[in-house]
């Protein structure tokens, strides 16, 4: 949504939740059309999950269930599923990205282009500060970790390491590979496997960072060797949740 005044006319403006979500939809879709696995995903899309969108944005997942529902019912995104994953694509997701720039470049077209330059620059990391206050603001708390942090947290906990969530070198290839669609699940797949094989190894250990897992040369040849996920038997969610099951 627009960040100036007009944002508050938006009538999902009053529901914290599903502007909530729509903030974090805006910043992390793909910012070019790629594909993946045989699936095309526009500029503007991203492949994901319930569970993925609630540990990205601290929602619950009954609330992303009703913020993605609030926001198809306004055309404001489109949701196409499969039994393998869900693309959300922010409707005329360019709109949000110009908006903002067109008073500043109509201002600075006439100054040099160090000045100009430098406008732009500043205009983007005001228009970021800005993102970063309306999600506080609605979550009443701090931002939520970006889709990388979460990552990096992961692979700190399963392999015993110390990257920085806020560091961009690792956090560079972690974007890149998400932007090209991977999902959040498969880059910890990836994490899995490798830690399953390189943790208890001395020569391999070192190789459980970021750049390794999730260079473009190694990344695509680590998913291939991740096992094909299991469906649970009827018998195994009855012991992991309880109840009956017919």
């Amino acid at each position: 949504m627009k960040n100036y005044r007009k944002e508050m006319d938006w009538e999902w403006f009053t529901d914290p939740a599903t502007a909530h979500l729509f903030h974090y939809l805006t910043l992390a879709v793909n910012h070019k059309a790629t594909r993946y696995r045989g699936v095309d995903i526009p500029a503007g899309g991203m492949t994901t999950s319930e569970d993925a969108l609630s540990r990205a944005t601290g929602l619950s997942r009954q609330q992303v269930r009703t913020a993605i529902k609030h926001l198809i019912s306004t055309n404001e995104i489109t949701k196409k599923s499969t039994r393998k994953y869900t693309l959300l694509i922010v409707n005329n997701w360019e709109k949000y990205q110009s908006d903002n720039q067109q008073p500043n470049q109509q201002l600075t077209n006439k100054q040099p282009t160090p000045n100009q330059q430098l406008t732009t620059n500043k205009n983007e990391r005001m228009k970021e500060v800005k993102n970063e206050r309306n999600i506080k603001t609605m979550s009443g708390d701090k931002p939520p970790d970006t889709p990388a942090a979460e990552v990096i947290r992961y692979l700190n906990e399963k392999a015993d390491k110390k990257f920085s969530p806020n560091s961009d070198a690792s956090c560079k290839p972690i974007n890149a590979r998400i932007r090209e669609g991977a999902s959040i699940e498969d880059l910890k797949r990836v994490i899995d496997l490798k830690v399953s094989e390189w943790k208890d190894n001395e020569t391999m250990n070192k190789y459980l960072r970021p750049q390794t897992l999730f260079g473009p040369q190694k990344f695509e040849q680590y998913m291939n060797e991740v096992p094909a996920k299991r469906e649970k038997t009827k018998e195994e969610m009855q012991a992991e949740y309880g109840g009956t099951w017919l």
